[in-house]
């Protein structure tokens, strides 16, 4: 007798071999050794002598008649042994593993060996010497395969090796590789040093040229590109035909039960079969369960890969296109637009490329289900092809209405993350104007809007899952009611067909399941493929400027016939129109005009950022721009100025020392290595603008472009600025300078001057000539500002002393600086920016917040709804079972009984479970999404200002877009797919355990392990998953601030770099979720393997009491296959569910910050009646009493005891130095920085003294009362997406003609008639289609609009021109004549009437009186004028 059919398989032992498998074996040796392609990393002579050593192996074996050559096989034999070995030694020894031909040689050994054994132990002669050789063979062969997972790999390189590096063939597929991570993880919590590197054919600079080369041919559809992503070695095919191979085995299992059900219904006959075949089909069950788990979790592992790429590639595209994208499409794709495709987008475009591959296992799955049931039912089946022909078109066209309301949320979604971003942007504004509650309420209304539609679309995925969950359970009594009918004689309604086709439906209802499941993540991926498309059809930026190399006419720039526009099409206005310029090769161009005249636009179209209409530019050499609002990234000052260049030190001190950095850096903690925030949140704006203007000029460019630069500085420092920097003795006095300014001072230096007017060029010509033309623009620009100024005759020997002073001003050289900050000194610099911590406690508080947020009511009843519909289920099988045991005349007699009340049944559970699902998603999951997110909004809109400081935009805005995503979307889903998951392995364990009650303890081993392994995988996996999303949150925050200055970043040729940050920075996220899979897969598998012991254990018991019924068996067996795919998914949502609560969990870690003040549930702060008090303040009288401010600790205070009085209706203003401490008055008359009711809000910022309005201490006063009490005009104009009438008066309290009278005031009323819809003419996110100036005019209007009995002027009019200037002050003193008005300029004229003048210097008040007094006295002030 021989084991498995081989008469006598000899491995060099002498005797008899089937000649026949040795040459299949042979024939599989080289298809193996040819489609497994050598380690990348291992030299091809390993692998080609490890190929030798196996094809003697396969011919050691010899045939009959060759017995002498015993001996010289032998010898073959213990030679390809030996050389295998050396292969592996050497492999070693070069840092790899052995080639993967070595495995497959020790494997056959070791199953050759087993199948000699197996022969010679039942054969009637043994050959004792030949069994020992192969018991030889055996336990060698088995050592090396143990030793060579177990030994270590040595590091060629020195460097560590990371565990996917080192891990042999079994480690990876049983995904062992991530053993020590997972352990580690019991010990400590997984740091980023733990992540994996992600394969280098994955990262993103990779993926995305292969997806970029596709998109860009001619002709190539946008499939065709997504097609040649997924041809890569690694994932080609093979995640198909895994997932083929798994539905196969699946689906073959109710074949084994059939044997089963025949092999014990033999056992009541005369001709029992023996046990051995009892035994045989139980293992039959074991290996194909634990095959069909290995399939279905490498399948889902490459499936993953190709998601993983997907997704990589995409984000790689969406961020290099937006940095392309034309003017007019960044309107519509603003960077809120942008960060969702890159984060939402990409995820589900990802999705598809892993669930295409899973449609196809299903229809495989589905037509081998659909053919076994032709076996079992016969023409009965032909129901069950009707029932799924009819599913397809009502799967469409659920999809349809799925699609449509999906497209209508990721709408109100874009519209919800568009305006969160522009808030999270200006909060300082936005708590200057006490807006909180206001935003808060227009947010809510968005989500609300956004939540109705994924009701909608709910709806349309419960539809969904009943046809795909119930079809099969209404087609079950169907089928047996017409097979009842239609059955011959011969093939009656057995247990056995009953139980089998039951199998086979089950097995059918969960690719049903699954397709249905899918369908709504299809439709959203094929939303987010559209949105996609459109946004990659957008146009790029038209490079219209002819950028020369050479110069042989003497001229830098030339602009002829030029018409420029912000918008294209047949609607679109020209900006700017007949522009005719010339400027020559290092002049000093002047460029002057009212507010709204095009200045700002003529930069934008010189440097080709605007639409070209008509005409031609032509530029000579590099040019650069330094932007009105600054721009700057988060890392050191010293990194913003150099950027990308060689730190030249001596270049670099006179940069420094030009720009009016010198003293900055003598305050900041560490110089110019302190680090700044995103946007240059922690600096004033004077220091912001000067460290871009130092950038500029550092990089030495032949064309310098700027903005209204020095509007943000001192008169004083704006007048060195232009004398070292910009004027003819300036250190770019070669390179030719454009200027746009309204300091009308500077003009008298020009080479030349434009006067702008309503887009045209009105006046071109040197100063002197435009100065002589009476009535002439510039004559009257001029006139005007003279009349301004005042008479100083002094002006000479206060010149001498602002000289004088300047060269006694501290000075910092950066000679002593290190080039770079070494990484173990990087802590002594001053941070600014916060590292995100990761949490580490328990997600079951988490998860108490979100089921608290779901109602405990609610999923009381969600629960019950499951329990009685399961109850159902469960008796409509035991009504099934006892149908089949009673006697088939009787049965046939009286078949509408029996079928009458299975039909009843099963009508209960078609009804009953879908009203639970219905009741928890779109009610229970709803109502937790929107209190989880008004939670959220809540907290963040008040948290104190230090807050948004110190925190960088995108981990705020992370949690409003993936985490809550997660909490909309992934979170209810996995509640409500392990809940039912549960259920059904309940109900399907049930019929098992009562039919043999010793099954309890397999279910109890199988408890303990699963639970080992989940407590195991769980703190491994959940540590991955909060680094993946903290790391989402630096992404989002790159691309925020990168396209927030994205003209600059283009000027200065920084795309490639922040192209480049954005690739490492997702690889990184990618590497940490790769990781996560790693872990995922493992615990996966170990699930697959217990859930096929499981129903291993079911079939061993139904053998053991093979006299027990046959219904019984079937029963228990048929529901026991289910248990592999239910133990799976609940187990898989249960471990999703730990990992989606870390979106949770991040939202609650927001939910415990302090805020300001207390708050109630609609984001209303509590107010005591003692901090609110009616009519205050009443006549405006100021006093500071000893105060003093410090930011945070370890850094000179920014007010330091000041005391002084500003009575009601005075008129004050506030003249310093940069960084003197101005707008920190502002800052602490608001309360907005140290003052909050909660001491850990205030974030280390420390007050003390006191200050009191109209005789009452502020800091007794709720800050909600203090801040609508007060108006200010900011430094940092803001406006929002949304309308004129919006942006003046949001709460809507005000009506048209107190609108228009207002806009008359500030000289706004013609340029607001002027545009399409007046009052409710669309303002773009940010104010981006008003300039600078425009914006400061529109807050001046708010503040009218307010009517405060205080007003702050922060820098109001920097941004405007003479004759706005002129204009302003002569409506603030006419509607402020008994409003204290405290102005905070750097132009001195602005404030020449001002009842009274503080001078401060270093947080002191150093002289305050009036301006004739300060002008009289020889002090700061006078120097300054």
């Amino acid at each position: 007798m021989t084991f498995f059919g081989s008469p006598g398989l000899d491995l060099g032992c002498g005797s008899n071999c089937n000649t026949g498998l040795r040459q299949q074996i042979w024939l599989s040796t080289v298809s193996i050794g040819t489609r497994h392609r050598i380690c990348p990393n291992s030299d091809g002579w390993i692998a080609f002598t490890a190929h030798v050593a196996f094809a003697i192996l396969c011919v050691v074996s010899p045939s009959n008649g060759l017995t002498g050559l015993v001996v010289y096989y032998r010898f073959l034999l213990i030679i390809s042994a030996v050389v295998v070995a050396l292969c592996h030694a050497q492999a070693h020894f070069l840092g790899i593993r052995g080639p993967f031909v070595a495995y497959i040689y020790w494997g056959t050994v070791t199953v050759f060996s087993m199948i000699k054994i197996r022969s010679l132990d039942l054969s009637d002669t043994g050959n004792k010497q030949a069994f020992l050789s192969n018991i030889g063979l055996l336990a060698s062969a088995s050592a090396f395969l143990i030793l060579e997972e177990l030994l270590p790999v040595n590091s060629v390189s020195g460097n560590a090796l990371s565990p996917l590096d080192i891990a042999g063939v079994l480690s990876r597929v049983s995904f062992g590789h991530i053993w020590p991570k997972m352990m580690a993880a019991q010990k400590r919590t997984l740091q980023e040093n733990d992540i994996y590197p992600i394969p280098s054919a994955e990262a993103s600079i990779v993926v995305h040229k292969s997806l970029d080369a596709q998109l860009r041919k001619l002709n190539c559809f946008f499939t065709q590109a997504l097609a040649h992503l997924h041809r890569d070695e690694q994932s080609r095919a093979w995640h198909v035909r895994c997932g083929i191979v798994s539905a196969i085995v699946i689906i073959l299992q109710p074949s084994l039960l059939e044997a089963l059900l025949a092999f014990i219904s033999s056992r009541s006959t005369d001709t029992p079969e023996p046990m051995s075949t009892g035994i045989l089909i139980a293992l039959g069950f074991l290996i194909s369960g634990v095959l069909a788990g290995f399939t279905l979790v490498w399948g889902n592992q490459l499936s993953f890969m190709l998601y993983y790429r997907w997704k990589t590639a995409f984000a790689a595209v969406v961020f290099r296109k937006a940095c392309k994208l034309a003017p007019a499409e960044r309107v519509e794709f603003d960077a809120g637009n942008v960060t969702n495709l890159a984060d939402n987008d990409c995820m589900e475009i990802g999705f598809l490329g892993a669930n295409l591959p899973m449609l196809i296992s299903i229809v495989i799955q589905l037509g081998m289900a659909v053919y076994l049931m032709w076996k079992q039912l016969s023409y009965a089946t032909i129901a069950v092809v009707v029932g799924l022909l009819a599913l397809g078109p009502l799967q469409d066209m659920n999809g349809t209405y799925i699609g449509k309301w999906t497209g209508r949320r990721y709408e109100k979604m874009d519209e919800r993350m568009s305006l969160m971003t522009e808030i999270i942007r200006a909060m300082k504004v936005v708590k200057m104007y006490a807006w909180e509650g206001y935003f808060i309420e227009k947010l809510r209304s968005i989500r609300k809007a956004e939540l109705g539609h994924l009701q909608k679309r709910r709806i349309g995925e419960m539809l969904g899952v009943l046809m795909g969950n119930l079809i099969p359970v209404a087609l079950f009594a169907i089928v047996l009611g017409i097979y009842v009918k239609t059955a011959p004689a011969d093939q009656p309604l057995d247990a056995a067909r009953v139980f089998v086709s039951l199998a086979l439906f089950n097995l059918l209802k969960a690719p049903l399941l699954e397709l249905s499941m899918s369908y709504p993540t299809i439709v959203d991926s094929v939303a987010s493929l559209q949105r996609m498309v459109e946004f990659l059809n957008c146009g790029n930026g038209e490079d219209y400027v002819i950028r020369d190399g050479t110069n042989t006419n003497d001229l830098a720039v030339q602009v002829t016939n030029g018409a420029f526009a912000w918008t294209k099409g047949e609607d679109a206005k020209d900006t700017l129109k007949n522009i005719n310029v010339s400027m020559k090769k290092g002049s000093l161009c002047c460029v002057v005009g009212q507010v709204g005249s095009g200045k700002s636009s003529l930069l934008q179209a010189l440097l080709g950022d605007m639409e070209s209409s008509s005409g031609r530019v032509r530029t000579w050499g590099t040019v650069l721009y330094v932007a009105q609002k600054a721009w700057l990234f988060q890392g050191s000052v010293r990194d913003n100025i150099i950027l990308d260049a060689e730190l030249d030190v001596k270049w670099y001190n006179q940069v420094v020392e030009a720009c009016a950095l010198t003293r900055d850096f003598s305050l900041l903690k560490d110089g110019d290595l302190t680090e700044i925030g995103s946007r240059g949140t922690s600096l004033s704006g004077g220091q912001r603008q000067r460290i871009a203007l130092a950038r500029a000029v550092y990089a030495q460019p032949d064309i310098l472009l700027l903005d209204d630069t020095l509007s943000a500085v001192d008169a004083h420092v704006g007048r060195h600025i232009f004398d070292s920097v910009i004027g003819s003795a300036g250190i770019l006095k070669h390179s030719t300078r454009i200027f746009v300014t309204h300091g009308v001072s500077y003009i008298g230096a020009a080479d030349n001057v434009l006067v702008m007017k309503e887009g045209e060029v009105a006046e071109d010509g040197t100063y002197e000539q435009l100065r002589a033309q009476d009535n002439g623009l510039l004559f009257n620009i001029m006139k005007e500002w003279e009349s301004t100024q005042p008479k100083s005759p002094t002006k000479k020997e206060s010149s001498a002393k602002e000289k004088e002073e300047e060269e006694v001003s501290i000075k910092t050289s950066c000679e002593d600086r290190p080039e770079k900050v070494p990484d173990d000194e990087k802590t002594v610099v001053d941070q600014i920016i916060e590292k995100e911590a990761l949490s580490e406690g328990s997600s079951l508080k988490v998860a108490t917040i979100y089921f608290a947020a779901c109602s405990t009511a609610f999923l009381v009843a969600f629960l019950l709804g499951i329990a009685v519909s399961e109850a159902v289920n469960l008796l409509g099988r035991y009504w099934l079972q006892h149908w089949t045991e009673v006697d088939p005349t009787y049965a046939s007699q009286r078949l509408s009984y029996y079928f009458g009340i299975y039909a009843a049944y099963t009508l209960g559970y078609v009804l009953l479970y879908p009203w639970a699902g219905c009741f928890f998603l779109i009610f229970v999951g709803i109502r937790a999404s929107r209190k989880m997110h008004d939670s959220l909004l809540v907290r963040v809109m008040r948290y104190p200002l230090g807050f948004f400081d110190r925190t960088p935009s995108g981990r705020i805005i992370s949690r409003f877009g993936g985490n809550l995503g997660r909490v909309d979307i992934g979170l209810p889903d996995e509640v409500y797919d392990m809940t039912f998951a549960l259920a059904n392995v309940i109900v399907n364990l049930l019929p098992t355990v009562i039919g043999a009650p010793i099954f309890l303890v397999a279910l109890l081993v199988a408890f303990i392990i699963l639970s080992s392994a989940f407590k195991i995988y769980i703190p491994a996996s959940v540590a991955y998953m909060r680094m993946k999303t903290s790391m989402q949150g630096e992404i989002i925050s790159n691309i925020d601030e990168t396209m927030s200055g994205i003209s600059t970043v283009k000027v200065f040729k920084q795309t490639t770099k922040a192209s480049l940050k954005h690739d490492q920075l997702y690889d990184k996220m990618q590497g940490t979720l790769l990781s996560y899979f790693y872990c995922n897969r493992w615990f996966s598998l170990w699930v697959q393997i217990i859930s096929a012991f499981i129903v291993f254990a079911s079939a061993l018991l139904a053998v053991h009491d093979a006299d027990s019924a046959p219904a019984i068996a079937g029963l228990a067996v048929s529901t026991c296959l289910v248990i592999t795919q239910e133990v799976s998914m609940m187990m898989q949502k249960l471990g999703e569910l730990q990992n989606d609560l870390v979106a949770a969990e991040r939202i609650k870690e927001y939910l415990d910050l302090p805020t300001e003040m207390p708050v109630d549930s609609r984001g209303n702060p509590v107010i005591k009646p003692a901090a609110h008090r009616a009519g205050w303040p009443a006549t405006g009288e100021i006093e500071y009493k000893n105060f003093s401010l410090t930011y945070r600790a370890g850094i000179p205070a920014a007010l330091n005891n000041l005391s002084f009085k500003i009575k009601s209706g005075e008129k004050i203003g506030v003249v310093g130095r940069t960084g003197a401490g101005k707008s920190s008055l502002s800052l602490s008359l608001l309360r907005l920085v140290g003052s909050c009711e909660h001491e850990a809000a205030n974030l280390g910022a420390r007050t003390s003294g006191q200050i009191f309005i109209d005789g009452v201490d502020i800091a007794t006063l709720s800050v909600e009362t203090v801040r609508s009490s007060i108006s200010i005009i900011p430094q940092e104009s803001f406006m929002f997406a949304g309308s004129i009438r919006d942006n003046l008066d949001p709460t809507l309290q005000k009506s048209d003609q107190e609108l228009w009278t207002v806009l008359e005031k500030v000289n706004l009323k013609d340029y607001v008639a002027a545009m399409d819809g007046g009052l409710d003419g669309v303002v773009e996110s940010g104010g981006e289609n008003f300039s600078s100036g425009l914006q400061q005019l529109v807050c001046l209007a708010r503040a009218l609009l307010r009517d405060s009995r205080i007003l702050i002027l922060d820098e109001a009019t920097a941004s405007v021109d003479i004759e706005n200037d002129r204009l302003i002050q002569t409506a603030i003193r006419r509607e402020f004549v008994d409003r204290t008005v405290i102005t905070i300029a750097h132009r001195i004229d602005t404030i020449m009437d001002s009842d009274r003048v503080m001078v401060m210097d270093a947080g002191q008040v150093v002289e305050f009186g009036s301006p004739a007094d300060l002008r009289a006295f020889r002090g700061s002030y006078r120097s300054m004028i």
